[in-house]
């Protein structure tokens, strides 16, 4: 993750450009899959305990069912995130695929995820550590054993949850201290301990069919379904050994930083499925089949720490004399203990990650991902997101102590790590299926196999199986939690109507639409898909040029249809010239001249004199010479500007572009009543030019854009892009903050440089900390610039004009000519 920007302060301009840095490309596949591991493969040590709790003996097969939706959305995850290999995962899948609404509500759901990974997995930490320090107590080393404690289970007589929750909560408070001053997460210590894990699980496997393990015992304990284990209680299983396989996420969010992510993720993803699968399945059949140890002890006594309840298992079935005994359950302790904590830690990175790359993305405040100015670490995501895992813990141990609920403190964390894991998979595969659809040219290097094709009214869909299928197993085991779950329905669902009323609340103060996309930053576009993958990129774009050409036609903010209402003469060039610039191929122009009628005279009593019509003429012979379709009108009204608002609505216009003498405009008003009129009563955008005195033709070579990165300023960008795809000049975007360092100017920066890559169009982008109209104006003389374009907001009705303060200052002082650009409303 990127620093702080920073920049000169606005005396000092020399038009600095501004690099915005990317996570470094560093993970192979080994690296990538141990990242997966270390999070996945920790899951079997927390979910044992709580599938054998509730399905006893049918604990196989409910982990079975639980596989078949890790396996089709592993899958889902493989295709996605090799294709589109960025951080934020589900987020930025549902995103692409839909709108910013869902791309928010996966990755809240991923948020839950992770604040409940660092509580449930903090707590299960506990657990492994206590029942490790009282081995080690009867094995004879002092004191530790007075620490057996941390696991509430070890307490005598009814469980005590206060030391565990103690423990827990002083562990999430080191971990967030820890990433708080820059100590993250190391590929090479992910590698060491999945190396560690696989191979001490392998000889756990080994010892225990070879030495103790009985079939007869697990085809009696197995066949307990519906007679031992009611179904009730099965489905209870199947909905807790989803913890199993949550965190499979962790490849997708790591692509950003993975080498070659085409070829890595798939095999690492394909790696991890085979290693989580034999891992999972294999213990839990090694569990059932202990004949030294039924699966309600494992389920009950040993819920905290299970593996170390399997090794306990497999050591009395030995001799008293063999140093399995004492040895294999210390050491699955201890490696519980370390793959534990490794997952927790897991969790306050990946809520940093998520965040992130929602805020960049304008689904969250950029206030979250803030960077802390010496650790270079977003703290505030760290500390808000640790609070809220003690939060959860306090809340669990608050209702195990005073018995409000049935549920132990482990159920209770596992619910909830369940209730947002499903929302986000769900999403994950109904984002694979709209993106074959909706972007059936991007770059696959792994699909999910098998599909077939369906017509839906005029349009033919594909429709892949195995997301389907994914979908359809999360879409069940989560309404199993929703009826099954009375704390982790209730809580799971207050967490997300918070975070919607959280994201409505910012999107509306941000004078931004609650589901569309800030324009520019849909990393699937043709025109900048090609950049997912650096090492390849011009091949890609070779791949891509039909699908660009095709979006081209449309352009980026191109119009078919555009009214250019005429006054003077001396615009009539450079208003031709910008309408034309932004007109798509085949597209009209509307010219049209408006005559009004004083109040004290019938409408038909006006008469076009010479001056208009030659006005007209002139427009029309410009339009023609450019190859322009154009058609000229004069009509007449009592008002000029209800006029071209009218004459757009019938002509069905989606851009009026008009002009503005920037020499007269009065002290209150930015323009003239007409222009003031047409932008409050638009049907469409509306593009008006303020144009100095000398009106010479604008060449064009240098366009200067101000950005805020909110949909008005974005819009502009797209405005400059279009008539620069025609005039081949240069572009310069142009961020300006109080501040002389800012995180929100690197997300915004990020996004402008993403909206104008692949345009071929050359552009550049710099940050000024200042005052915000005096720092454009400066850049804008100095630098020489022919035109600024500026985005346009919309203030209430009770305010007489329309534009904000900043554009007001720009088109009173600026040096050059002003296209000021306001949206539909």
């Amino acid at each position: 993750m990127a620093g702080p920007i920073k920049a000169q302060q606005a005396g000092q301009i020399s038009e600095p450009r501004v690099e915005v840095i990317k996570l470094k490309r560093d993970l192979g596949v080994f690296g990538s899959f141990s990242i997966g591991f270390a999070d996945v493969g920790a899951d079997i040590y927390v979910a044992l305990g709580l599938v054998l709790f509730f399905a006893g003996g049918a604990a196989p097969l409910a982990l079975a069912i639980a596989a078949l939706g890790y396996i089709f959305t592993a899958l889902s995850y493989a295709e996605l995130a090799s294709a589109i290999p960025m951080a934020g995962g589900a987020s930025i899948f549902a995103r692409e695929a839909f709108d910013d609404f869902w791309g928010f509500v996966a990755g809240w759901g991923l948020l839950l995820d992770y604040t409940i990974d660092i509580a449930l997995f903090g707590w299960i930490t506990m657990g492994y550590l206590g029942s490790f320090l009282a081995n080690l107590g009867m094995a004879g080393v002092p004191y530790v054993g007075a620490l057996s404690g941390l696991n509430s289970i070890n307490a005598p007589g009814s469980p005590s949850y206060t030391f565990q929750a103690v423990g827990t909560i002083a562990l999430c408070i080191i971990l967030m201290a820890l990433n708080y001053i820059g100590i993250r997460e190391s590929a090479n210590l992910n590698i060491a301990l999945s190396i560690i894990s696989i191979i001490s699980e392998a000889a756990l496997l080994l010892a225990g069919f070879a030495l103790v393990w009985s079939l007869p015992t697990f085809i009696h304990n197995i066949t307990q379904l519906g007679s031992g284990v009611s179904w009730t209680s099965f489905g209870w299983g199947i909905t807790v050994a989803m913890v199993s396989f949550i965190g499979l996420e962790s490849i997708s969010q790591a692509a950003e930083e993975t080498r070659r992510p085409d070829r890595t993720i798939p095999r690492s993803t394909k790696a991890l499925i085979v290693a989580v699968m034999l891992a999972g399945l294999l213990l839990c059949t090694l569990a059932v089949g202990l004949p030294t140890m039924s699966p309600s002890t494992l389920g009950t006594t040993y819920q905290n720490d299970p593996v170390t309840g399997v090794a306990k298992g497999i050591s009395m079935g030995l001799i008293p004399s063999n140093p399995l005994v004492a040895l294999l359950p210390l050491w699955v302790g201890l490696l519980g203990v370390l793959m534990l904590l490794m997952s927790t830690n897991t969790g306050v990175i990946g809520a940093s990650r998520v965040t992130y790359s929602m805020s960049r993305h304008k689904i969250m405040p950029v206030w979250f991902s803030k960077l802390h100015p010496k650790y270079r670490v977003p703290t505030r995501t760290i500390v808000i997101f640790s609070l809220a895992s003690i939060g959860f813990v306090l809340f669990v141990w608050f209702m195990g102590t005073y018995k409000l609920s049935h549920e132990d403190p482990t159920i209770i964390l596992g619910d909830l790590y369940n209730y947002g894991a499903l929302v986000s998979f769900m999403l994950v595969n109904l984002s694979l299926i709209m993106l074959r659809n909706k972007r059936p040219e991007l770059y696959r290097p792994y699909k999910s196999p098998f599909a077939f094709k369906v017509r839906a009214g005029d349009k033919r869909w594909v429709v892949p199986v195995l997301p389907l299928l994914g979908f359809f197993v999360c879409l069940f085991v989560w309404m199993l939690v929703l009826n099954l779950h009375e704390i982790g329905k209730i809580v799971g669902t207050l967490w997300f109507v918070a975070g919607i009323a959280m994201y409505l609340i910012y999107r509306r103060s941000q004078n931004l639409d609650w589901r569309e996309h800030i324009p520019g930053t849909q990393v699937t576009h043709p025109d900048v898909a090609h950049e997912l993958h650096p090492e390849i990129a011009h091949e890609l774009k070779g791949r891509y040029e039909s699908a660009i050409q095709k979006a081209g036609r449309k352009g980026k903010a191109a119009y078919h249809e555009i009214l250019v209402p005429l006054s003077r003469p001396e615009t009539v060039e450079n208003i031709i010239d910008i309408a034309c610039g932004l007109l798509e191929e085949g597209g009209r122009l509307h010219l049209m001249t408006a005559i009004a009628v004083p109040p004290q005279l019938p409408t038909q009593a006006a008469v076009m004199d010479d001056s208009a019509s030659s006005l007209l003429m002139s427009a029309i012979d410009k339009a023609k010479r450019r190859g322009v379709n154009a058609t000229a009108e004069a009509v007449t009204s009592r008002s000029v500007a209800e006029a071209i608002a009218q004459s757009a609505m019938g002509k069905r216009c989606d851009l009026i572009v008009m002009g503005s003498s920037q020499r007269t405009i009065a002290e209150k008003v930015l323009f003239g009543s007409i222009v003031d009129g047409v932008l409050r009563s638009a049907p469409c955008d509306v593009a008006v030019f303020s144009y100095t005195n000398d009106m010479k033709p604008i060449r064009y070579e240098k366009i200067l854009v101000p950005t805020s990165g909110y949909l008005h300023a974005t819009r502009a960008l797209e405005v400059a892009i279009t008539l620069q795809r025609k005039f081949k000049g240069s572009i310069t975007s142009m961020y300006v903050s109080k501040k002389a360092e800012s995180e929100e100017a690197e997300a915004i920066l990020e996004g402008v440089n993403r909206m104008a890559q692949g345009s071929g169009v050359n552009h550049s982008a710099i940050f000024l900390a200042g005052n915000v109209a005096d720092s454009i104006i400066k850049v804008a003389g100095e630098g020489k610039y022919d035109l600024i374009i500026i985005g346009a907001t919309e203030r209430p009705a009770y305010h007489k004009w329309l534009l904000g303060s900043t554009a007001d200052e720009v088109v009173k002082r600026a040096p050059c000519n002003v296209l000021v650009v306001r949206m539909k409303k």
